[in-house]
C-alpha cells in the first residue's frame, strides 16, 4: 500500500491515493476507497472519500489520484441543483440533491447548475437531518 501524502493549499485538503483504474475522464467526479485502498469512482449511497481533482490513468500502470477531503472544489452535475444544496454521488459519481433524512452527502453546492454542468462545493462529508430533508 502506498503512503498518504496530505497537501494543504487555501484551507483545501487534498490526499495522493493509488488508483490502478482509468479515471482519465473522471475529474472532479466522486470518489471512493476499494477494498485494496484504491481509488474509484464511487456510487449511489456508498462511503465517499472526496473530490477527485487530476484524471489520473492508471489502467496500464499505477497512477495517482488527487482527492479533494475537504475545502472548495469543482465537482460534476447530474442533475440540476441550486446553492445550499447538500449533495451525494449518483451511480456513476456524478453528484445530485440529497435531501432524504439520514442520506449521506459529501458536498455542499456553492452554485446552481444544471447536469452535466461544473459547480463549485464545499467538499463537507455530513448526514442530511430531518429539519434539512
Amino acid at each position: 500500500m502506498a503512503d498518504i501524502t496530505l497537501v494543504t493549499n487555501a484551507g483545501a485538503i487534498d490526499l495522493s491515493r493509488p488508483c490502478n483504474t482509468d479515471l482519465s475522464s473522471k475529474q472532479y467526479y466522486a470518489v471512493k476507497h476499494d477494498t485494496s485502498e484504491e481509488v474509484v469512482i464511487s456510487g449511489a449511497n456508498n462511503k465517499s472519500l472526496g473530490i477527485l481533482q487530476n484524471a489520473p490513468n492508471g489502467s496500464s500502470n499505477e497512477a495517482i489520484a488527487v482527492v479533494r477531503i475537504s475545502g472548495v472544489s469543482k465537482a460534476k452535475l447530474g442533475e440540476a441543483v441550486i446553492f445550499g444544496n447538500f449533495l451525494t454521488p449518483t451511480s456513476t459519481g456524478t453528484l445530485e440533491v440529497c435531501d432524504a433524512a439520514g442520506e449521506e452527502y459529501i458536498c455542499k453546492s456553492l452554485t446552481s447548475g444544471d447536469s452535466a454542468d461544473l459547480a463549485s462545493v464545499l467538499v463537507c462529508h455530513g448526514e442530511v437531518e430531518a429539519s434539512d430533508a
